[in-house]
């Protein structure tokens, strides 16, 4: 149970991160071919403090990307075996804030604490780990 517990603490607290992150306009889409189009190029030099968020609205070109979440984004990071698309889709930039350069670190942290978690949660639910 104290393994479900950190996850669910980290998850909450990254998410909460990472919700701030996306608010300061540090997350982009994590794909090359958007990152090259007229669309997020214009939507970067017209709305430069949080590109991401105007091009992602419901009137834009990326109204059909999958719309980020800091919490679904944390979640993805430290639950390793469920991909739920969100860090397939984003990632933070490095080249705006410090949040997203701190960001673009603690995302491996949290991928090595979620595998590390879920091995633990894995070896207690199988039995391997017995407190005696």
């Amino acid at each position: 149970m104290r393994a479900v517990f950190f996850a669910a603490a980290l998850i909450i607290g990254l998410g909460t991160f990472f919700d701030q992150t996306w608010r300061a306009g540090d997350m982009t889409p994590n794909a090359a071919p958007i990152l090259i189009s007229a669309d997020w190029i214009a939507a970067t030099q017209t709305h430069a403090e949080n590109p991401a968020a105007f091009w992602s609205g419901s009137t834009e070109a990326g109204k059909d990307w999958e719309t980020f979440n800091g919490y679904a984004y944390a979640a993805d990071l430290v639950i390793p075996i469920v991909s739920l698309g969100q860090e397939t889709a984003w990632a933070p930039s490095t080249s705006r804030s410090p949040l997203g350069r701190v960001g673009w670190w603690l995302r491996w942290f949290a991928k090595a604490l979620g595998w590390i978690i879920t091995a633990l949660g894995a070896a207690a639910v199988t039995g391997a780990v017995r407190q005696d």
